[in-house]
């Protein structure tokens, strides 16, 4: 998975929303280059992450509604496993997406029912939209090993590798917006096209120059994260911000899914 993380705890319509989770809804553009392999699912991801005290459903665990396609059109989600823990299923969708083309891909998801709702893409030649309100969503194996001693929605684009198909593995993504019910409605949380970053935020959380178990440990604790900025999602998530003329000057995210390196060491929240 090469991925990009937002957090968002402290505002007030974010806290409401928190101490009682309703429906979320966040939407990403994508573009890929013409060689990108057929094993690669790109999309989104919203997750609300529980706190240690004051928890709604359990104590420090991730709820994570994940919605990932592929250019012939095979949309994978994570939902509910045993006793909620993070399972899979693909869908086969009648859509083929086109290289060198913007696509807008959404979804909304039902925290307090804890369900997916709906999931769409749109752009040339595409205008679709799946009901997807059948599935749960579930608990991120990532919960099982933090702490998270606070709430906090976070949002994330990314791209992964699921098999061993050649080709390009490279995906950008831009313009993020993200909104959530509350009481008083639907309200805007996030709209972002990465202008006001020249590059991702890395983990060395603890500022001494490497990255290490400390750093996984303090990324356990939601406020170590600052708000309103774009993080790799994981430090060894090949993940950059560019700008190249075939975005007309704006920022873009490129998520790199080529394989790990045999060996490579791996560190997680």
């Amino acid at each position: 998975m090469s991925a990009v993380v937002r957090m968002s705890y402290s505002g007030t319509e974010v806290k409401e929303w928190l101490a009682s989770p309703k429906k979320a809804y966040i939407e990403a553009y994508f573009l890929f280059p013409p060689d990108l392999a057929g094993d690669i699912l790109f999309g989104l991801d919203l997750e609300f992450w529980e706190g240690k005290e004051n928890y709604i459903y359990g104590s420090s665990l991730a709820w994570m509604g994940s919605a990932f396609i592929s250019r012939s059109g095979l949309l994978g989600i994570n939902f509910r496993g045993k006793d909620y823990y993070q399972g899979g299923v693909g869908i086969f969708t009648n859509v083929t997406l086109e290289p060198n083309v913007w696509y807008k891909l959404y979804e909304e998801l039902d925290f307090g029912k804890r369900k997916y709702v709906e999931f769409g893409a749109y752009g040339p030649g595409v205008d679709m939209s799946i009901d997807l309100r059948q599935y749960d969503i579930c608990i991120s194996n990532e919960s099982l090993t933090g702490t998270f001693p606070g709430p906090s929605l976070t949002f994330y684009t990314g791209a992964g590798k699921i098999s061993n198909k050649e080709g390009g593995n490279v995906v950008y993504s831009d313009n993020v917006k993200a909104r959530i019910e509350i009481s008083s409605g639907y309200e805007t949380v996030l709209k972002d096209g990465f202008e006001r970053q020249n590059e991702l935020i890395g983990w060395d959380f603890n500022k001494d120059g490497k990255i290490d178990e400390k750093d996984v440990s303090l990324a356990s604790n939601v406020t170590n994260w600052q708000e309103g900025v774009w993080y790799n999602e994981h430090p060894t998530s090949l993940t950059s911000i560019v700008t190249e003329p075939v975005y007309e000057g704006s920022h873009a995210v490129r998520h790199d899914s080529s394989p790990f390196k045999p060996g490579e060491e791996r560190y997680g929240r």
